[in-house]
């Protein structure tokens, strides 16, 4: 009798392990992806609006002309950034299994509260927020920003921001902002999820 008991605890607790490793893998992996891409995002902006490329780009956001003043970032290159473009935050998609990943580890947690409590309902509303402004808002901007930078065709060199006219790198710019902006969101999403797991309030 006490043997299929020890068995089955030890079945529950190998199943909430293995999600809430799962859970936490897609997590760091997801928002790592965008928040490298709001990085890159940012710096696309910036090599965009240098006024010194091809004159000022006076149809600007604000906020993006205003980094046009700005050093260009420390060892950047517009080579690197059409790089990334190729192919941005190509992780992005594992924050859409972090909220289902992490339910799964509630429902499963041997001696645990299940999902019914306040704080997991709060979690859960905050990663799938995070991960809806990814895929609403950031991936659709990098896709913009990279159909701007990175030359038709698989070739070499890329054109850069020197060989875009103003409305295409008014388009990279406004498509960075975007992008970085909304990484920020998510990453700030991320952290509260975070906040609500640990403490649970």
């Amino acid at each position: 009798m006490l043997r299929p008991l020890l068995a089955a605890a030890s079945g529950s607790y190998v199943l909430f392990y293995t999600l809430l490793v799962l859970h936490v893998a897609a997590a760091l992996t997801g928002f790592a992806s965008i928040g490298f891409a709001g990085t890159y995002a940012g710096r696309a902006t910036h090599f965009a609006t240098v006024t010194d490329l091809a004159g000022p780009v006076t149809d600007l956001a604000g906020e993006a002309a205003d980094q046009a003043s700005s050093a260009a970032p420390a060892g950047m290159t517009i080579e690197e950034l059409v790089r990334y473009f190729r192919r941005p935050a190509g992780l992005w998609w594992a924050l859409l299994a972090v909220p289902w990943l992490g339910l799964g580890a509630l429902a499963a947690e041997p001696h645990g509260g299940g999902v019914a409590q306040a704080w997991d309902l709060g979690a859960f509303g905050l990663w799938a927020a995070a991960a809806l402004v990814a895929a609403l808002v950031v991936v659709p901007a990098l896709g913009r920003v990279g159909a701007a930078l990175v030359a038709p065709g698989a070739g070499p060199p890329p054109a850069g921001p020197a060989g875009l006219d103003g409305a295409a790198r008014a388009r990279v710019a406004r498509s960075g902002l975007v992008a970085s902006r909304g990484a920020m969101v998510c990453d700030a999403l991320f952290f509260m999820a975070l906040a609500f797991m640990i403490w649970q309030p």
